[in-house]
């Protein structure tokens, strides 16, 4: 049994709803869209702004028991990452970090699973082990390590500087959030 194998099958919109930061038609209708566009749930809620990149690591990793990795000064394994497909990497939200023996390590924005979880296993068969990181800097990463050839890419519709700007902003504004969550003085 790998790491993978022994994650916590608890769904992420299962999580969200029960921790009350999205509401249960909230998830129905984002799981819609997955299913139209093929991306991530935590993309689709993200981008409609019903919750922060912030708000999913916290709940993947008290929730799933799942290790937090800062990628903010990780300069990565630019040959590890080219020797999976760049679609995949984009589409799934995951970042190939180090290769032990036949098994790969991911950062990845949420837990992959379905067809995402069985591509991953074929090109890592001996398993792989899932760390959790902020979205932006995994699509930061990709963007550096493993760029789409195409204007668009699979992840995001409508991609360019508006995406980036969108992007930008969120991270900005989650950023603020959690300092001023850090300034907040305990009330005793």
């Amino acid at each position: 049994m790998t790491h993978y194998d022994r994650v916590k099958r608890t769904r992420l919109g299962d999580m969200l709803v029960d921790e009350g930061l999205v509401s249960k038609e909230a998830v129905i209708e984002a799981l819609r869209e997955q299913q139209r566009n093929h991306r991530t749930l935590s993309d689709i809620l993200i981008d409609t702004q019903q919750i922060t990149e912030y708000d999913v690591a916290r709940i993947l990793v008290r929730e799933q028991q799942l290790p937090f990795l800062d990628l903010a000064a990780y300069s990565g394994h630019k040959d590890l990452v080219a020797r999976f497909p760049a679609e995949l990497l984009h589409r799934a939200a995951v970042l190939p970090l180090e290769k032990f023996g036949d098994q790969v390590a991911f950062a990845c924005q949420e837990v992959p699973t379905g067809q995402v979880a069985e591509e991953l296993r074929a090109l890592a068969p001996a398993g792989f082990f899932v760390y959790i990181a902020l979205s932006a800097e995994i699509r930061r990463l990709l963007g550096e390590y493993a760029p789409i050839a195409s204007q668009g890419t699979p992840w995001r519709e409508g991609s360019g500087p508006s995406a980036d700007a969108r992007w930008t902003n969120l991270f900005d504004s989650a950023n603020q959030a959690v300092l001023a969550e850090i300034d907040r003085t305990p009330e005793e």
